[in-house]
């Protein structure tokens, strides 16, 4: 029976939105496997071409198709159009004949990366075919398609043809299959923050529709599953766009998160309270969350209701989490009373938390929640939590991010990575780093990819403040370290070039994941919207210079990966060319070309990338 949470939405099965918006397709696929004898295959004699191109797509590497690929598919085309092999899918889907369902389904992935069949796809008449790829009832198809949505994007369309597309991509949002979740959503989210407005109004439209409707898919998720996927690609359309909270809140798009968080669902309450702080990042969004009786609940839930309140054992820490978020922007709104009182909260019980804590590792979801605050709105975020009781809150961060063991470790660099996002850009850069980069690096855990959604960056006005505030905070974990490894007398004064040689240090030992925090670290340190950050990074000395870019060190994939993303912050960052120099820049690029993984080329060793000093 649906929970009431559920009859509140209106998640109850209902007519299916296909049948009930357009009708029947006038060539249906089916979303079930057919019965009964083979339907005659289209264009038979064109299978043999389809067969031969597969063995052609199943030698095709892992790291990109390469320059020919384009005439390879133009090739293929003269021989099989696109609308034919189409047909085949189809008529195998109708047959049942699932070897060449992912025959057909294979080919059409590799095809589909070469633009002339991606152009061919957005500007021919196949919407009914799409509709029903994202209702076939092989999961294969089902990803191929949403997949190819999403790549091609919406916008590409006929504005006639995307009310079609539009719902059928909501209707995944319910699918069994996560994958084809996210590309739908990725899909309608690029849709929706596309121009015109009425784009983003239409995918609110049929978002709405989602709330009570079960669509007639293959395998469906659970309706409490793609009740959040719907508030989640609900949220991220109305981040930072105050017109269209407006219009989700009129549509009762907002009330549902709102209920979730307050009802009595441990994992749909888990999941939604991570959704807040993207609908804080406007001042509608923020007034929205703080006139309800959402703080209220947050301040149950982590225990500060009054004295002798303890925290939700479950949901303690989330809250905590997200109060962390809304105090920090109420900072940037200039409501006194409010961001004061939030701001106060939160803080008050970070310093309590702090105080408390006997043992390092008991101090892990301190960091985060700490670090979350200081990166959420600089500088006035940052520099509450350095003025705040006389360093009640950055004495014990600082000690206990630079405490040793293998997860205390990780949260203090995360923590200090998260509080120093606040002046990062990891924006795109000089328009020439789109050809250069052909691998893109790992990027940061579920959570903070969403909060990045609501991170407000400083104003041009703010900026020279956050970077010095970003600066000391680094410089001080700088501190808190030589105090731990005694790399130098207590009373050396450490600068940001020597943080950068003591975090390098900890890239040494052989743990994976704390080489990989560093690096993530050192990625936002050279990401910094000023040069302090370039500067401390190519300071640091030629042997750690040698080790960004030695492909010969012993590493784990995902270590490459986050190495990778360092180099990629330092190539986007606009001080790029005055701190390093010509012949850094060519021979980073030379790195960046062959991306994460490759070793070293045959013949000579590269060159270290030095050029005397800081090239500043």
């Amino acid at each position: 029976a649906p929970s009431a949470l559920h009859q509140r939405a209106g998640v109850l099965p209902a007519q299916p939105l296909r049948a009930a918006r357009r009708g029947q397709p006038n060539h249906p696929w089916p979303t079930s496997r057919a019965q009964g004898p083979a339907i005659k295959m289209a264009a038979s004699n064109s299978w043999p071409a389809i067969e031969a191109f597969a063995e052609t797509c199943s030698g095709v590497g892992s790291f990109g198709y390469g320059s020919g690929w384009e005439a390879r598919v133009e090739d293929f085309f003269r021989h099989v159009s696109l609308e034919t092999l189409l047909d085949h899918l189809r008529s195998a889907s109708e047959a049942g004949d699932l070897a060449r369902v992912d025959t057909a389904s294979e080919v059409l992935k590799h095809v589909l990366h070469a633009q002339v069949a991606a152009r061919e796809l957005a500007q021919g008449d196949f919407v009914p075919q799409l509709e029903q790829g994202l209702a076939h009832y092989s999961a294969k198809v089902r990803a191929l398609t949403a997949r190819q949505l999403r790549h091609i994007g919406l916008a590409s369309f006929r504005p006639e043809q995307r009310l079609a597309l539009v719902g059928a991509l909501a209707a995944s949002l319910h699918d069994a299959e996560t994958g084809i979740a996210i590309d739908a959503a990725e899909a309608l989210v690029a849709l929706a923050r596309s121009e015109p407005a009425a784009s983003r109004s239409t995918v609110l439209d049929v978002l709405r529709e989602q709330l009570s409707v079960e669509p007639a898919l293959a395998a469906r998720a659970d309706p409490s599953i793609a009740l959040l996927r719907v508030l989640e690609t609900t949220t991220r359309v109305c981040a930072r766009d105050e017109e269209a909270l407006s219009e989700a809140q009129s549509a009762g798009l907002i009330q549902p998160l709102l209920d979730i968080v307050s009802g009595d669902d441990i994992l749909l309450q888990l999941n939604a309270l991570r959704l807040v702080p993207i609908l804080a990042a406007t001042s509608r969004g923020l007034q929205v969350l703080t006139s309800s009786n959402l703080v209220d609940h947050l301040s149950r839930l982590a225990g500060l209701a009054g004295p002798g309140a303890g925290p939700d054992p479950f949901l303690g820490d989330e809250a905590l989490r997200v109060m962390s978020q809304l105090s920090a922007r109420t900072l940037a709104e200039g409501a006194q009373s409010t961001s004061e009182e939030l701001a106060t909260m939160f803080l008050q019980a970070m310093a309590q938390r702090l105080a408390e804590t006997q043992r390092a590792v008991q101090a892990v979801p301190a960091l985060e929640l700490i670090g979350a605050f200081a990166g959420a709105q600089p500088p006035a975020s940052l520099k509450r939590i350095t003025g705040f009781g006389n360093g009640s809150i950055l004495n014990p961060w600082m000690r206990f991010a630079a405490s040793h063991g293998d997860k205390i470790t990780v949260a203090g660099l995360s923590s200090i990575a998260a509080a120093l996002r606040g002046g990062a850009n990891f924006g795109d850069g000089p328009e020439e780093a789109s050809p250069a980069l052909l691998h893109r690096s790992a990027d940061d855990n579920e959570f903070a990819a969403l909060l990045e959604e609501s991170r407000v960056a400083p104003a041009p006005e703010e900026r020279e403040a956050a970077a010095q505030l970003g600066h000391d905070l680094f410089v001080a974990f700088g501190a808190a370290l030589n105090d731990r490894m005694r790399k130098a007398p207590e009373s050396a004064n450490v600068g940001a070039s020597d943080t950068v040689v003591l975090v390098a240090e900890l890239l040494k030992q052989p743990f994976d994941e704390q080489q990989c925090a560093a690096y993530a670290l050192l990625r936002t340190v050279a990401a910094q919207d000023a040069p302090w950050g370039l500067r401390a990074l190519f300071d640091a000395g030629t042997e750690f210079e040698a080790a960004l870019v030695d492909r010969t060190l012993a590493m784990s994939k995902q270590a490459k990966e986050w190495r990778f993303g360092v180099l990629e912050a330092v190539f986007r960052n606009p001080h790029r060319d005055a701190v390093l120099g010509p012949n850094r820049l060519e021979q980073l690029k030379a790195f960046l070309r062959r991306g994460p993984y490759l070793g070293p080329a045959a013949g000579p060793a590269p060159q270290v990338m030095v050029e005397g000093g800081s090239g500043a």
